[in-house]
């Protein structure tokens, strides 16, 4: 009975043991396949990063391509001339033309040429922007456009080109004539537009012409006067000859020769004194202008006692015509004189003259001799003199003279020594005297002689014979 009881025990226990083994082999497997499945799931991932880094490498050491245009050359058409047409109806042209500049379509060029010239369709397009004159629909055409003849080539099937007539040029000066100033009426109109100074019977002439030289002043200085006439007592006079009724004499300062034109470097200005004549300062265009009252009770005849000169400033100058304008320089200037006649019409004739010209610049001092070395030489000359005096410029001459009040008599001019030149001393050597076989002293004069005049005291000197004459 006892050993049965073992048995089964045993039996029992076995069975329990391989149960037991069984399920631990089991789940030893189970957790290594687990193992080994997560292994494998951690060497795919690892493999695909490393394939990835691989990868961008490749990408990074290898350049990305870039897409090629193929373009093929240009149809044989657009070099033929045969394409290209002349239109005569501008609008027909333009409504046909308009249609083909819009927004995202081809140029006139892409449709001469046909599809195959651009036929790489990946490429995008870039989108034109569009002026009014290229937007479709019909727009009004002014006068001036229509009556020209104009070429427009961008309905032909070529390169374009518009070729224009030119009219005119409308900026030139109206011509000069007796109908006078149009646009701003008795105010003179331009003033650099030329006029007569005699018409229809009537006459504006110069009387007494004005001083070859006035100094003009400058806008920080005083009054220098009135421009006065040559003989320095009186002042240019005007007369205005076939005209009974009271005018306007307009003065202004022009140019010193040519056509008539205000002056870039002097204007005119007024000057006012107990005695002179009133008058009044306008500006036109920006020149200043004298208007003085010219009736019939003075016989239409006007001493112009009020009339000065002004210097600009060269700033002033080059920074209303610019540099350029402002190198050409000149001191000389004319005295341009208008008047504005009405007609029973009510229209203008306007009469212009000038003056001879007037030198701006400060008179240049007369030459003066105030002491000499040699009062006498031999008639064989060549002794030095030194002169002491005032004014002596460039171009001085210094004459000896026989007779100074004739001019027929004889003379010679000195030798100066140019490296001893001075405005105040000069040394010259004395000419010898035209007859070397005189027998008793001979008498003559020296004087100085300039480009302002020459000088007023004539100093004595004397020739002498040669011994054994």
């Amino acid at each position: 009975m006892g050993s049965p009881r073992r048995a089964f025990p045993t039996s029992s226990t076995s069975a329990s043991e391989r149960l037991a083994v069984h399920e631990s082999s089991t789940q030893g497997d189970v957790s290594s396949r687990r193992k080994a499945e997560v292994l494998a799931a951690e060497n795919k991932l690892s493999g695909r990063e490393k394939g990835g880094q691989q990868t961008q490498q490749q990408h990074q050491m290898t350049p990305s391509k870039r897409p090629v245009l193929n373009i093929s050359p240009p149809p044989e058409d657009l070099f033929d001339e045969s394409n290209m047409s002349c239109q005569d109806e501008l609008l027909l042209d333009s409504e046909q033309s308009n249609s083909i500049w819009m927004e995202n379509s081809v140029s006139n060029f892409s449709i001469v040429s046909s599809s195959s010239y651009n036929d790489n369709t990946e490429v995008p397009r870039k989108a034109r922007k569009c002026t009014p004159r290229q937007k479709p629909g019909p727009k009004p055409v002014p006068a001036e456009e229509a009556s020209m003849d104009v070429f427009d080539a961008d309905s032909a099937k070529g390169p374009h080109f518009v070729l224009s007539q030119l009219g005119p040029d409308s900026k030139t000066c109206s011509k000069a004539s007796s109908d006078g100033p149009q646009a701003s009426g008795l105010k003179g109109g331009i003033l650099s537009c030329q006029y007569p100074q005699k018409s229809e019977g009537k006459e504006l002439k110069i009387v007494v012409q004005p001083e070859t030289q006035h100094r003009a002043r400058y806008l920080t200085e005083g009054s220098r006067g009135s421009v006065k006439d040559r003989t320095q007592q009186g002042f240019p006079t005007i007369k205005l000859e076939g005209v009974k009724e009271s005018v306007v004499l307009q003065i202004f300062v022009g140019n010193d020769a040519g056509r008539v034109k205000p002056h870039g470097f002097y204007q005119a200005c007024r000057v006012t004194g107990r005695n002179t004549t009133a008058c009044r300062e306008v500006d036109i265009e920006g020149t200043t202008v004298i208007e003085v009252p010219l009736d019939p009770s003075s016989n239409m005849t006007l001493a112009v006692d009020c009339v000065g000169i002004l210097k600009l400033r060269n700033a002033d100058v080059e920074a209303r015509i610019g540099v350029a304008g402002s190198k050409k320089k000149s001191t000389r200037a004319r005295l341009v004189f208008r008047v504005n006649i009405p007609r029973p019409d009510g229209s203008v004739l306007t009469l212009q003259t000038s003056s001879s010209p007037i030198l701006c610049t400060q008179p240049a001092g007369v030459p003066e001799i105030l002491k000499k070395s040699l009062h006498s030489c031999s008639v064989k000359g060549g002794s030095e003199v030194f002169i002491i005096g005032k004014n002596f410029l460039k171009g001085t001459k210094v004459i000896f003279q026989e007779n100074a009040s004739d001019d027929k008599s004889w003379k010679a001019e000195a030798d100066i020594d140019m490296e001893f030149f001075h405005q105040n001393h000069l040394i010259v050597k004395v000419p010898p005297y035209q007859n070397p076989a005189i027998t008793s002293p001979v008498s003559v004069g020296i004087h100085v002689v300039t480009n302002a005049g020459r000088s007023h005291d004539v100093q004595p000197f004397t020739y002498t014979p040669e011994p054994g004459h």
